[in-house]
């Protein structure tokens, strides 16, 4: 029987544009410049609203400490699951 696999989604830190090991004002300053491009005032793309739903919901997982950790550790889980396939 075949599986039929979605493309993985893009992770917080591809959405933002910033890697795992960013710091806080890294992530910030990502944010602040991708929410300006992609806000849907500025942006006349039909596609604008839907990614800057998704660059808010980036920064509010990695700009929180703890949901980033969490964050993290599921994705290295994920990460090794999917090299042991």
């Amino acid at each position: 029987m075949e599986v039929e696999t979605k493309p993985s989604p893009l992770s917080a830190y591809d959405i933002l544009g910033v890697v795992q090991g960013a710091t806080q004002d890294e992530i910030r300053i990502a944010w602040r410049i991708a929410a300006r491009k992609y806000h849907p005032d500025v942006n006349s793309n039909p596609d604008a609203q839907d990614l800057f739903i998704s660059i808010q919901e980036a920064y509010k997982l990695l700009s929180d400490i703890e949901k980033r950790k969490k964050y993290d550790a599921v994705r290295k889980i994920l990460q090794q699951e999917k090299q042991d396939e």
